[in-house]
């Protein structure tokens, strides 16, 4: 009995022993991602890491410590240095109130950077916030024109937000078959209410268009 009890012990310390050793692996591999994206953001400019930096950053579970306000600064940096996913991260912060004040003419603004950079995300955020005259004033001309953008990035999101304005005839005169058309290509990129919504409008037109 005795001679199992030791070796229970030993077991058990042996394992305690390899938990920790793995632990520091983690760790240490943990620090070594931080510090080569760190040098990558700040000593070569690469404003990818930066980004890539900042999203480990937002993370409640991952590899860094979170820290949003790190996060943003990051953000804001690649965004500065043109990298078009940074601005949209930013503005989504500042859209959403991310470990700072809900701000969405902060928000407007950065969307309006990384449209202008080509991240089509960006650009469907811009046609809601025309529709719904967040931070601006509401124009449906402004809101076709940049869910065309958006679609023309192959965004599901902007195709369907095309689709419903031409359902609706908002922005632009009223066509269910070019609804159809742009609720079809946003089920074709995997928005999965284009598929719903293409279903629908097919059923009013009866495969007219």
């Amino acid at each position: 009995m005795e001679t199992y009890i030791l070796i229970m012990m030993k077991f058990k310390k042996t394992f305690i022993l390899l938990a920790l050793f793995l632990l520091s692996i983690v760790n240490n591999t943990a620090n070594a991602l931080e510090e080569s994206l760190k040098e990558s953001c700040n000593n070569n400019n690469y404003m990818k890491a930066c980004s890539m930096l900042a999203l480990f950053y937002l993370e409640e579970d991952g590899p860094l410590e979170q820290d949003v306000s790190k996060a943003l600064k990051l953000f804001k940096k690649a965004c500065n240095g043109n990298w078009a996913s940074g601005c949209h991260n930013a503005g989504y912060m500042y859209n959403a109130g991310i470990g700072v004040e809900k701000d969405l003419y902060e928000a407007k603004w950065y969307y309006q950077k990384a449209c202008r950079e080509g991240y089509p995300r960006s650009c469907a955020d811009l046609a809601i916030f025309y529709i719904e005259g967040y931070a601006v004033e509401k124009d449906d001309f402004k809101a076709v024109e940049f869910a065309e953008k958006s679609c023309d990035g192959d965004f599901g999101q902007g195709c369907h937000i095309l689709g419903g304005l031409y359902e609706r005839g908002m922005g632009v005169r009223k066509n269910l078959c070019s609804s159809l058309h742009f609720y079809g290509k946003a089920c074709d990129i995997k928005f999965s209410a284009g598929c719903s919504n293409y279903a629908r409008v097919l059923d009013i037109t009866k495969s007219d268009c």
